[in-house]
């Protein structure tokens, strides 16, 4: 017997009725809740995810550095702010 099954009849859930699924503790597959994992675990799979993400954002951080590095760029910055009297 499934732990569904049991689950549904301790409840007194018909066996055709639908149900939904969720998995808990729910997991935080964002950035943080990753490195998180993969500090907290050491978790083999965590760091192959956190290894091909690297290779993901590589490229896309080469391009942007000039851009964040030069002082003179504006681009990626918020303008100043007036403050109203």
């Amino acid at each position: 017997m499934t732990a569904l099954k049991l689950a549904r009849q301790a409840a007194n859930i018909p066996d055709d009725s639908p149900i939904d699924l969720a998995e808990f503790p729910q997991v935080d597959n964002s950035l943080t809740g990753l490195l998180q994992r993969l500090t907290a675990s050491g978790s083999s799979e965590d760091a192959v995810r956190l290894a091909r993400l690297v290779r993901i954002l590589e490229p896309i951080a080469h391009v942007l550095e000039p851009l964040v590095e030069d002082s003179g760029a504006n681009n990626l910055r918020m303008p100043e702010l007036q403050r109203s009297q």
